[in-house]
This record gives C-alpha cells, sequence and structure tokens, in this order.
C-alpha cells in the first residue's frame, strides 16, 4: 500500500488505516429517511450550480464524487469553486 502511494496512486486506492490504534469496531452509517431526502435536494443543488455535474454512486459518496469532479476540472479557480459553494449553501 505505502508502495501505491510512493508512486503517485490514489489515496483512496491504498486503504491505509485512518487512525491505526483505534480500538473501535467500524461502523457502516444508515442513512435515515429524512437523511435521503435532504441529500437528494442537496446533490440537485449541487448538480445546478456545478453545470449539471452528477454521480452515478449514491448517498454521500455520490456528493463527495460530484465535488471532486467540480473541483478538479481543469482550469478551475478558486473563485469559482467559492461561487459554487455559496449558491449551493
Amino acid at each position: 500500500a505505502a508502495e501505491g502511494a510512493a508512486e503517485g496512486n490514489n489515496e483512496q486506492d491504498t486503504q491505509l488505516p485512518l487512525v491505526p490504534d483505534c480500538t473501535m469496531e467500524p461502523l457502516q452509517y444508515q442513512d435515515s429517511p429524512l437523511d435521503k431526502v435532504l441529500l437528494s435536494i442537496f446533490r440537485n443543488l449541487v448538480k445546478t450550480n456545478t453545470g449539471g455535474i452528477t454521480s452515478s454512486k449514491p448517498g454521500i459518496e455520490g456528493l463527495l464524487d460530484q465535488g471532486r469532479s467540480f473541483m478538479l476540472q481543469p482550469d478551475q479557480s478558486a473563485d469559482n469553486q467559492h461561487k459554487m459553494v455559496r449558491e449551493t449553501l
């Protein structure tokens, strides 16, 4: 895993623990029906304010993917990023 990081692979591919000494059991977050509705509304706002960027991934993972896709566009500026966040929120 460390070799992959040294070679420039994505951090998400390395599977390194976030907190190596954590003794808590892994927890999978479960969305409530309200969470799902509110997240859907927010993701639609992000789609509108990014010129149509969306993701096929469900839930929060999809929202993160939308944001990442927008923020990492070639020639993206901090001003455009800030404007999108302001208009979405």
